[in-house]
């Protein structure tokens, strides 16, 4: 073997002389590397809050019609409910407060798209008689749901909170006042206080009328009674709860002690007005 031949053979393999440093840069690239966050990213409600303060005034009315002339941010979170809920993406939705105000804009969103299809209307009595407005079915997270089955199947029964019937809005005059913007995680424990509250506080839904020594309710609080009973019975231990119980909470001290010298007060509840809540038809209505 000549010198040339037996220099070739004898030096050293490539990875041997290099591969230690080679492999000690990628370690350290891969350390100051900036770390990759695994939390995936949270709902968007941009678009609906967009759209809520620009065409809800602060009587709770609607401009349907000015939301049909631009369109575009209803468009764009009806695609967002049909990508993503917290039944199809559960890491988005981590807490209880994610879920519920997930679901509460996301109702009051396919109303609002509901009413648009349609407009212009008077009610939504008269949108989709058949099968109802409120058991038509929307995409929501990849899977039909109807309002009705947001409301009673998921909202009522996952969360058992009285306080999203001043929350939900079917677009009608006599519902809770819609609020110009979105119900957001870090703040839905203040606006559900503060929406039940104002709900409550309102004569229109609930009257103290001592002329006749009647109580004055809105017929929510026939239907959905239990729904508040129900909740104050957990919160307080207590068996006998009438709904004035639950009202005591929310009504100022002058009501609240009318209610406690006659607890056996007569309730009446007021017929429903199932007229749109559209600004147009409500031009000099006092909210």
């Amino acid at each position: 073997m000549n010198l040339k031949t037996k220099s070739v053979f004898s030096r050293k393999p490539y990875w041997k002389t290099y591969g230690y440093a080679i492999l000690l840069l990628m370690l350290v690239a891969l350390w100051s590397a900036p770390a990759r966050s695994s939390e995936p990213t949270p709902f968007d409600f941009g678009p609906l809050n967009r759209m809520l303060g620009r065409f809800v005034d602060s009587r709770g009315w609607v401009d349907y019609a000015g939301i049909k002339a631009e369109p575009a941010d209803l468009r764009m979170i009806l695609a967002r409910l049909r990508e993503a809920s917290p039944e199809s993406h559960p890491a988005m939705f981590p807490e209880r407060e994610d879920r519920l105000a997930y679901w509460i804009n996301a109702y009051n969103a396919l109303v609002i798209a509901g009413v648009v299809n349609a407009y212009p209307a008077t009610s939504v009595m008269n949108i989709h008689p058949q099968p109802g407005f409120f058991k038509v079915f929307h995409v929501v997270g990849g899977k039909s749901r109807s309002l009705d089955d947001i409301e009673h199947k998921i909202i009522r029964k996952e969360f058992g909170d009285p306080r999203i019937h001043a929350a939900l809005n079917c677009a009608a005059a006599s519902c809770p006042r819609l609020r110009p913007e979105v119900f957001l995680p870090d703040r839905l424990e203040t606006q559900l206080d503060a929406a039940v509250r104002e709900f409550i506080r309102n004569p229109q839904h609930v009257r103290v009328d001592r002329k006749t020594g009647r109580l004055v309710l809105s017929k929510i609080l026939d239907w959905f009674g239990s729904d508040f009973t129900d909740w104050y019975k957990r919160a307080y231990r207590v068996d006998d709860v009438r709904i004035t119980d639950y009202l005591n909470i929310h009504l100022d001290e002058k009501d609240r002690a009318y209610l406690r010298s006659h607890p056996q007060i007569t309730i009446k509840y007021l017929p429903y007005n199932w007229t749109l809540n559209d600004r147009a038809l409500h031009k000099d209505a006092v909210r």
